[in-house]
């Protein structure tokens, strides 16, 4: 069953935050937050953060030679989604279309394929987060 895009949404920051943390964790002295965000932007993510049904029609419009500007990160993680797929395919023929991509969008992927930018605001809202909070208790 497909998640709600708010679930999808607060488990991909959680997976972001986790792998925040254990770079922190790794590094040996100081990191700035764009080498940081860089790390983060090569960390394998434990699944697909895209819904089934957007994952579905974008493969088939790249299929149709259809998927028009689309390029940079999105268009590689549609490209690994559909070799993927090929893969499960042959697996498990009998299962429908969706459950197959349902299994290939749960599988762990190789990135969060975000660019190094989105990385960058994302950390940079979540330390500002942290140091809001920290002020609100004094």
């Amino acid at each position: 069953m497909s998640k709600a895009p708010y679930e999808r949404k607060r488990e991909k920051a959680a997976a972001l935050t986790k792998a925040f943390y254990a770079l922190l964790a790794d590094s040996k002295g100081w990191l700035t937050v764009m080498q940081l965000s860089e790390m983060l932007e090569k960390a394998p993510a434990p699944r697909f953060y895209v819904s089934t049904l957007c994952a579905i029609n974008m493969v088939n419009r790249i299929k149709k030679g259809a998927a028009g500007n689309m390029r940079g990160k999105r268009r590689e993680m549609f490209e690994e989604i559909m070799a993927r797929l090929e893969v499960e395919k042959r697996k498990h023929p009998k299962k429908t279309y969706y459950d197959q991509m349902e299994d290939v969008l749960a599988q762990p992927a190789p990135s969060f394929y975000m660019t190094g930018k989105s990385m960058y605001k994302i950390i940079n809202s979540h330390l500002k987060g942290r140091r809001n909070r920290r002020s609100s208790r004094t």
